[in-house]
This record gives C-alpha cells, structure tokens and sequence, in this order.
C-alpha cells in the first residue's frame, strides 16, 4: 500500500512540468528507494518514501522525503557519469565514503561522484533536494574530482550563499521552472563551488592546456613534449595533471582530433575532401586516420560523411 509523505495540497496541472515523476513507495528491506541509484540496505520495518523527479533536460532534479532507514548508494552502470548535490530541508543523515564520516543537518550540502559508493544513515525523515549534473557540462577550470564528496556547512560563506539559493529553489518544484532559470541555477551552483574547490591553479592550468591543444589540433607534431613547453611546465607534471583525469595526454590528443574531424564532416559534408579533413585535424597518413576514425565511430569516415549528407537533404 502507497502512502502519501508530502500533505501539501497538490499542485494545479498546468503549474506543473510533464516531465514530473512523483514516486512513492513503502519500501521493505533490500529494495530501491528510487531512480537515482540509493538502495535500502537493511530494516525490520518498512520504510516510507517519496521521490519527486524533474529532469531539465540532462540535468535532474530529486526531491526526497525518507524515513528511518540505512543504505547505500552504489555506481549505475547505466546512468552517465555525473556530479550530485544534495541540499538538506529538513531532518539530517550521515553519509560515508569510505573512511570519511560526515553528518549533514538542515541547510548543509554534500556533493558526491557517481563513480563513488557512500552508505547513508537516517535517523529520522530527511527531507532533501538532489541535483545531478553530467560530467561534461562541468565547466573547464571545475575538474569533478576537486568537488566531489565534499561537505558544505550552512554558516560557511559559500554555504550560506548556496543555501540561500537553494531555500528558494525549493519553492518552484511543484511549478514549471524554465530553461533559462535552470540554466542559471546551474551557474551559480558551480560557480559556488568552484569557490570551494581545493586545487584551482592546476584547474586553471587543465582548462589553458585544453585550449591549446584545440588551437593546435591541425599540427601532426602536436605531442605531450610540445604541450609541456608550450606551457611552461615540465613533461612529468603534464602527465600527473592528466593521470588525475584518468586519461594520457596522447589519447586525449587523439580523442579531439577524431572529434574535430567528425565535426568537420557534419558540417561539411558535402565539399570538403576526406584527405582535407584529415590533414586540418593533424593526421599525416589517410589509412591511419581511416582506420582510427572507423575504430571510435563504428564507420569509415566515407560512410559518416554521406549519411550526415542524407540527413541534411531529407531534413530540406
């Protein structure tokens, strides 16, 4: 049986977004909570929750209303990488990721990687918000591994900025909120912590390499040594910066002319040579960027270019 936590009156329907999901469950032990990858882990009793899903595109928003309970949240294979933030309402919890403890109370925030497990604990009902937000629409100079797992106190400058921020958010959930004010909120939220972040000069410096090798992927001598002198760091130091990423230079550097390439030929798709494309993205040999191009994209470089050619004649 489904019982209603939430004894708000309910919103009118066209105050309401059609992508909203309101899931409720009385849970018993061992099941899922809800769509953002929290399971119950144990409890004699059943467990009382209720999950409000609003995704703006690909970012989503949870609001959760859970009972006492314990659990964990385990990485999805299915969902995309992505950086969360809780914002706490009401109630309190305490969450563990591997040896680090941190209990979060009424206007705290805790960030969390989605690749990371963390085991909660609810005393009693929580109320709180959730934000996720994909890995790639962080920003250059905001590296994921800097903000994540971290804990925001609500009299911290930064928290009580956000927590602010984040009061008033509350109150548009059950309203349509637009792109726009999404997009803003999305800002500001990361510009929060980018405050908080505890390595910005290597974050500054990641984002002024990224720029040069994007103003540079047209040169086939493009390599870690010439990036490392470019920027006046030593060769080892470029490639820790990099291990951080979980990533080498080289293959980053062949990751974005393969990218650039196959934007080239969407958008070019009809006048511009194979040979060319290859040659502006610094590829010296044909079969070389043939064979990698077909290797990351399933299909030769031919292939991609007439389909993107198709596409565009039937959409005119």
């Amino acid at each position: 049986m489904h019982k209603r936590l939430d004894e708000r009156a309910p919103p009118k329907k066209n105050e309401v977004s059609k992508a909203m999901q309101r899931k409720e469950h009385e849970n018993t032990p061992a099941a899922v909570a809800d769509t953002a990858g929290w399971r119950i882990e144990d409890g004699k009793n059943p467990i009382r929750s209720s999950v409000l899903e609003r995704p703006f595109d690909d970012i989503r928003v949870f609001e959760y209303r859970l009972g006492a309970s314990q659990g964990t949240r385990v990485p999805s294979q299915e969902t995309p990488s992505y950086l969360g933030l809780a914002y706490v309402i009401s109630g309190g919890e305490t969450c563990r990721t591997g040896d680090s403890q941190i209990s979060i109370k009424p206007g705290d925030i805790l960030t969390w990687d989605s690749g990371t497990s963390q085991n909660f604990d609810v005393s009693q009902q929580i109320h709180k918000i959730a934000l996720t937000v994909p890995d790639y629409r962080l920003s250059g100079t905001l590296q994921k591994r800097s903000c994540s797992n971290v804990y925001i106190d609500q009299n911290s400058e930064v928290g009580t900025l956000l927590s602010g921020y984040l009061k008033g958010f509350v109150t548009l959930l059950d309203r349509q909120i637009s792109a726009a004010s999404m997009e803003m909120t999305l800002d500001f939220v990361l510009r929060g912590l980018a405050m908080i972040s505890p390595a910005p000069t290597e974050n500054i410096l990641l984002g002024r390499i990224f720029q040069h090798i994007d103003a540079n992927l047209h040169d086939p001598d493009l390599s870690p040594k010439t990036i490392a002198e470019a920027n006046s760091i030593s060769l080892r130091y470029l490639q820790t910066l990099f291990s951080h990423e979980k990533i080498t230079v080289a293959t980053e550097i062949w990751n974005r002319r393969l990218d650039r390439s196959r934007q080239t030929l969407a958008t070019h798709a009809e006048n511009k040579k194979i040979f060319d494309v290859a040659l502006d993205c610094g590829f010296k040999d044909i079969s070389h960027f043939n064979r990698t191009f077909k290797r990351k994209y399933g299909v030769t470089p031919g292939m991609y270019r007439h389909r993107c050619f198709e596409t565009h004649n039937n959409e005119i």
